[in-house]
């Protein structure tokens, strides 16, 4: 579990929709999302976070980023629009969150917990 004064995790993952974006959280001092394009070597876009996040997934297709949280919060997030929604189902800090190959369904796990999840339109 993470202590208030340590630093967040490092997170990145591959753009399914377009491989040549990274999309990258924990690194810098800001709570956010942001998408690096490696073709244009900079960052093209940013995601404000209302808290750092301790797993993301990226959906292959529907354009959705579940990031999850040690203040127990799974957030789905439409890359396209920023949009979100938070679910607060979890009873512990989230450890790892992972869309299906159809994007329809995702799984969160908790220290005590594995929830899984229809995933709604955003």
């Amino acid at each position: 579990m993470l202590q208030d004064d340590s630093l967040p995790p490092s997170l990145a993952a591959f753009y399914p929709a377009d491989h040549s974006l990274l999309v990258y959280t924990g690194y810098g001092v800001e709570k956010e999302l942001s998408f690096y394009s490696l073709a244009k070597k900079q960052v093209i876009k940013k995601i404000s976070l209302t808290h750092w996040a301790t797993c993301i997934s990226l959906s292959s297709k529907n354009r959705l980023l579940a990031v999850g949280s040690r203040e127990r919060v799974l957030k789905l997030i439409k890359s396209t629009s920023g949009k979100f929604q938070d679910f607060l189902q979890h009873s512990d800090s989230l450890q790892t969150c992972r869309f299906s190959p159809s994007g329809m369904l995702l799984f969160s796990a908790a220290y005590n917990e594995v929830l899984l999840w229809e995933v709604p339109g955003l």
